[in-house]
């Protein structure tokens, strides 16, 4: 049983090292630094059927800040396909524990595109202030290999049963004494 347990580790380590060879770029990545409120970014060009672009967005958040950033990507037509969002933000304060600081100062998100193209992201940013809205907004597009999400996900479960393989056999090694 310890060797089936060794052999599904083994298998998991592959699964997470498939997930990290996913998500190297393809091609040079698509970057600007834009001030907003209103950004139209790119295009994204994608030559093949279910391309991964991941997307990352960064900006400074001062301290006792945030942005909130909500995106509409649109075919070359400027139909709207889908939207996403996500907020940055600085902050800070005491408790029992003292003084504490934390921030989310960038995100990113993989989006799958069905169909070869060019599209374009309609970006929106809002801040708690005027001069937090109009900081420049860094974004940058990478195609990368493919999604790394069911390599991770096998990587993850195949870890579960080997760990369950070899508290199974020390509880049986237990139960036989």
């Amino acid at each position: 049983m310890i060797r089936n347990a060794i052999i599904i580790g083994v298998f998991g380590t592959f699964c997470l090292f498939g997930a990290l060879l996913m998500s190297f770029k393809v091609e040079k990545p698509l970057e600007s630094y834009m001030a907003p409120p209103t950004i139209l970014f790119g295009p994204i060009e994608t030559k093949k059927p279910n391309q991964v672009v991941n997307i990352t967005f960064s900006q400074v958040v001062p301290l006792e800040s945030w942005s909130s950033i909500e995106v509409d990507v649109e075919n070359e037509n400027g139909d709207y396909l889908f939207g996403f969002g996500d907020e940055l933000w600085h902050e800070s304060g005491w408790d029992s524990d003292g003084y504490w600081e934390e921030s989310k100062t960038a995100y990113d998100m993989d989006i799958t595109f069905l169909d070869p193209g060019r599209y374009f992201l309609n970006i929106t940013v809002q801040g708690k202030t005027d001069l937090q809205t109009s900081r420049n907004l860094r974004v940058t597009a990478k195609q990368t290999r493919g999604s790394s999400l069911l390599f991770i996900w096998a990587g993850f479960i195949a870890f579960v049963i080997a760990a369950l393989m070899i508290w199974m056999r020390q509880a049986m090694k237990e139960f036989d004494k």
